[in-house]
């Protein structure tokens, strides 16, 4: 029994660990997004292996979940290239000008308005930055 119990606490530790990482480097949505997701799958995996039959609602539900999945996924991938086509306009002698104006403009001092502009650009896009996750050892 006490074997079990061993077992259980380290594979339980070893998963909250997985959950922290993952919601630290990607975010809760993305958390969200890859538990339901296994969740579905080992339902779909249960039914057939189990041999338990999947009823018309069940079945609709689950093309639910996955193509909503899906379609957000796409969505991102979209948005992704979408932004990096705008941020890379074409070189030109006129933006390569403007480029070394203002490095040469550029102030060690002047970290407060380099937080403020990051922090103008995090709100302009209507994001909100991710809550702290505390550090694991």
């Amino acid at each position: 029994v006490l074997q079990y119990n061993i077992i259980t606490a380290i594979t339980s530790a070893t998963g909250q660990l997985f959950i922290f990482t993952t919601i630290k480097e990607f975010g809760p949505i993305v958390f969200t997004v890859i538990m339901t997701t296994r969740q579905m799958i080992s339902i779909c995996i249960s039914a057939i292996i189990f041999g338990h039959s999947m009823g018309v609602k069940a079945l609709f539900g689950a093309a639910i979940v996955f193509g909503v999945l899906f379609y957000q996924i796409r969505r991102k991938y979209l948005a992704k290239k979408n932004a990096s086509k705008e941020a890379s306009p074409p070189k030109s002698e006129e933006n390569e000008d403007k480029k070394l104006d203002v490095e040469a403009n550029t102030d060690d001092d002047d970290a407060f308005s380099e937080e403020e502009s990051l922090m103008n650009e995090v709100m302009d896009e209507g994001c909100h930055p991710r809550p702290k996750v505390p550090e694991m050892i």
